[in-house]
Parts: C-alpha cells; sequence; structure tokens
C-alpha cells in the first residue's frame, strides 16, 4: 500500500502547469529502491493491460452492435432511431421565406448546444421583412439600402 500511496504522491505533480525542463530526461539518481521502482512499473504496465483489454472489448462490442443493426429490417432499425432519438427522426421543419426577405445564418458554431436560444428559427420575418412587398411597384422591389440605386 505504501507503494501505491508514493505513486499516486508521484503522479500528483504531473497535472501542474509549471514543468521542469527536466522533466523529459531520464533518472539518473543513484540512490533509487529498485525493488519499489520494479512495483510502481508493475502497476503501471497492470493498468496499461487493463485499459487496452478494456478497448479491445469495447470495440468487440462495437462491432457486434453494428452487425446487429446490418441485420435489422429497415422497418425495424427505423423504429430503434426514433426509441433512440438519433438525428435523423429530429430533422426540423424549415421555415418558408417570405418574398424578398433577408437571410441569416444561425453560425456555425454551438451546433451541439440544446439551448432555446441558440435553437430558434432564424428564418422567421421580422422588421421591415413583415410588409407584403409583392404588392409594392417593382421599382420598390429592392432591398434595403438598395432603393434609389440604379440597376
Amino acid at each position: 500500500m505504501m507503494l501505491k500511496a508514493k505513486y499516486e504522491l508521484e503522479n500528483q505533480g504531473d497535472n501542474d502547469d509549471k514543468s521542469d525542463p527536466g522533466d523529459n530526461l531520464p533518472d539518473d539518481r543513484d540512490d533509487i529502491d529498485e525493488a519499489a521502482e520494479y512495483e510502481l512499473w508493475k502497476i503501471r504496465e497492470l493498468k496499461r493491460i487493463k485499459s487496452d483489454r478494456e478497448e479491445r472489448v469495447r470495440i468487440e462490442e462495437e462491432k457486434r452492435e453494428v452487425e446487429r443493426r446490418r441485420n435489422l429490417t429497415e422497418g425495424e432499425r427505423v423504429l430503434e432511431n426514433i426509441r433512440l432519438g438519433s438525428d435523423s427522426t429530429e430533422v426540423r421543419e424549415k421555415s418558408k421565406y417570405r418574398f424578398m426577405q433577408k437571410y441569416y445564418h444561425s453560425g456555425a458554431f454551438y451546433q451541439d448546444n440544446k439551448d432555446e436560444l441558440l435553437n430558434r428559427d432564424y428564418n422567421i420575418a421580422v422588421g421591415e421583412d413583415l410588409y407584403e412587398k409583392s404588392i409594392m411597384p417593382t421599382l420598390k422591389h429592392k432591398r434595403r439600402g438598395e432603393y434609389g440605386k440604379k440597376g
């Protein structure tokens, strides 16, 4: 148990942002306890073997799940997608643009966020877009700031 505590104390300093430039150099101390170092190495090696085994098990489970989904019929797959709430079943309905309505892009960042403010419909008509422009004379069929300009 003392070796495990010593190992954890040594690894606590690894999380510090202030790193010594000599940290990457090999250990050249002469007063090393060989047995303790060997025990620490065994612990590290067992952890590595355990994580490798867990990774292999996870990959095998994923392969089995993919094979199971491939063997499902289309109807069963759709029902499972609905049950799991996959992205293909959550397609939002696009709103229709009004005549000469200005286009607003919702942005490229934070698309995975479930915040109501970020997921609102940016294509609804606001401000000047609410007026019915199709009944206006064709000369006034201009966007904001372009009225009165030639062409």
